[in-house]
This record gives C-alpha cells, structure tokens and sequence, in this order.
C-alpha cells in the first residue's frame, strides 16, 4: 500500500525528462523562457489525490553534445539514507549530487527516464514536475533524500507498463528524515522513507605509481588508445612524439620490444624529470603489451578509468526503450574505440534504442563520420 503511493506521487513528478545533457541545459533565461509556456493543466491528479504528470509521445533523445561533467561517474549511494555515498577507498571521493542540472544529466548518463524537446533542452515538464517544491506537499520532502535521489515510478502514472528507474530532486535542506511517515491517498495507505541519493566521482584517476596496473578498487586502466589520446589532450600533458607538445602519443615498443615490459601497460604517463629532462611536466604513453604480473615494479603513472559504469537495463517500453537494450545506440557505440566522432555518431543513431553489437548498428554508427 505504501508503495503505491509513492510511486504515483513519483510518477506524479516523474516524466523525467532529462535535458540530456545538452550543453548540461542551457541558460536560466531559457529555462525561464520555458517555464512561462509549461499548461496549468500539465500537472494533473489520479483518483487518490497524488500528482501525477503527462507523457508526451512526440519527444525524443538528442545529439550528444560536451558538458562540465564528462569527466564524472554517476553512481548510486546508501539506500534509505539522506545523503550517503559509499565511500569504498580513500583515494575515490564520493559526493553527493546536489545541483538540479547535474541531476538532470545523470539521469541522461546512466539512462534513467527522460523526456526532452527536440532540441535535447528538459521538457517544460520536466522542469516542473521533477522537483519536490512545497507547493505540493511539504511532507514528501521528508519521506526522500536531499538533492538528487534515485526511485522506481511509473511515468504517467500508467502501472500497466513496467516501473522504471527515475531520478527526482528534493532542494530541502535538514527535512529529510529517514524515520518520517505519513497517511495519504484514498484509501489512507503508510508513506515511509524511500530513495537513493545520486552520488559523484571522478571518472579518471591516477594508479599508484610505478605499479602494473596499481589503479583504486573498482578502477582499471585505460586500454584504449584513442581514449588515452584524448585524455593527454585534455589535461597538461605532453603529447607529441618529439619536441612538440601535441601530436600523436608514443607507442611503446614501436622502435624497441623489450620496452614492452619495462613500462605500465595501457595509457600511462612519466614525468620528463625521471626521463632525465629538465622539465617540469609530464609526458603521455600507450603500451598495448605487458606480460608482468599485476604489481609488478614498471616504469609510468597509470590512468584509470571506472570499470564497471552504472547504466541502467532497457526493458521492454521500460526507460523509454522499445526493446531490451542496455543504454541507446549512440550511448552505447560512441564509447566503443570504433568511434571517430562521437557526435555524428549520435546524430546518425537518433538515440534509437538497439542493441549495438550487431553488424546493423555498428556500420551505422561506428564509421569515420
């Protein structure tokens, strides 16, 4: 009973529509802008009283464009706690997700429910609905973590589709409480404390110097050459083959196979100062050969990446997917190495949802755009 409740207030707020991250969304006048045209009538009541939301048919996934949070990992925190991320090792900081457009493009990344325009902008909606505000009722501000928080719903309010995972955000700060409950709907049914914060880490981090693949619990390194490339480009790193500070990185091994095992396998980096030079920074290189042993004694720093990416399953017309299909094709394939623009490849997909190891969706997307 208690869940029936919450899950049509939910669904209430829910279309989630995620502004895909689209330039993590636009500007506050154009949210504004949007706000203004959002129908009284979009937010309407079930037969128990409890909000719930629309859902339009006529929206779907945008290109892929860059944000502040490529660099991030969605990952989900202590179930039934306020705001407590797992902190699994003192080198990974884990942070709670506390901004209304971060929350917007998590939910986006690891494939939560979402709306959008066509642009890739949040539906008005969404805008709307996603947030806990006090205009509704003050109480489920209490029965949810702070910031953003993670919940199955029914978008709709339709419970003859599968619940779907949905990310909400409550900006209450210190009424969040885990013993709260309250009697609500028609008839009256138990509200208790539900939800799992959305946390934060690093996507990136370095492994433990000169130690085969010495990377953080959970981490592992970099094996793509095209992902170590543009890792070096990104950061003050140099990347040439020479004297110059850009360029392709340097294979190791190319020129002399014994240096195989010499260095950290995958994509690495050594400073020029160890290398003999007398310069203050670091070079980047890509070994794609070690046979040592984890732990082994090597030569270079390590980057590491998180290994396993929370990304939640497609079910059938679950998460906004026709078919069973783990993310959209362009989420999916943009990450394979076969990649050579990322945003052609999303644009040519569609956000389609497919399972993207066939043969198909491969010629489609995974090309040199």
């Amino acid at each position: 009973m208690a869940a029936t409740g919450l899950a049509a207030l939910l669904s209430v707020l829910l279309v989630l529509p995620s502004s895909i991250l689209a330039a993590t969304i636009h500007s506050e006048r154009e949210s504004v802008v949007r706000r203004e045209r959002v129908p009284e009538s979009s937010v309407q009541l079930n037969p128990n009283g409890e909000l719930f939301q629309k859902v339009s048919s006529e929206h779907r996934q945008a290109p892929v464009a860059d944000t502040h949070e490529d660099n991030k990992d969605f990952i989900l925190g202590e179930e039934g706690t306020v705001k407590t991320c797992k902190q699994k090792d003192s080198k990974v900081v884990e942070t709670p997700v506390t901004s209304k457009e971060q929350c917007i493009y998590a939910a986006w990344k690891v494939g939560a429910h979402i709306e959008l325009e066509t642009d890739g902008t949040p539906t008005p909606q969404f805008r709307r609905n996603f947030e806990l505000t006090n205009d509704r009722d003050e109480r489920w501000q209490h029965v949810h973590p702070e910031a953003c928080f993670h919940t199955k719903c029914f978008p709709g309010d339709d419970h003859t589709k599968p619940e779907q995972d949905c990310f909400f955000f409550n900006p209450s700060e210190g009424k969040s409480d885990p013993a709260f409950t309250f009697e609500f709907g028609t008839p009256l049914a138990q509200i208790n404390f539900t939800g799992t914060p959305v946390c934060m880490r690093e996507l990136y981090k370095d492994g433990t110097k000169n130690l085969q693949a010495g990377c953080p619990p959970e981490y592992q390194v970099v094996m793509d050459h095209n992902v170590c490339q543009e890792l070096c480009e990104r950061d003050d790193y140099h990347c040439g083959t020479g004297e110059e500070d850009t360029g392709p990185i340097w294979e190791i091994g190319a020129k002399n196979y014994s240096q195989h095992n010499e260095f950290q396998q995958g994509c690495f980096y050594v400073d020029r100062k160890e290398q003999g030079k007398d310069e203050d920074f670091s070079t980047v290189y890509f070994n794609p050969l070690n046979t040592l042993a984890d732990g082994a004694a090597v030569t270079g720093t390590a980057f590491c990446v998180v290994a396993n990416r929370l990304k939640f399953e497609k079910t059938a017309h679950g998460n906004d997917g026709d078919q069973a299909a783990k993310g959209t094709c362009a989420d999916v394939v943009c990450e394979s190495p076969k990649v050579k623009d990322a945003a052609k490849a999303a644009e040519a997909c569609e956000g389609t949802p497919a399972d993207c190891t066939t043969a198909e969706s491969e010629t489609k997307c995974c090309t040199d755009a």
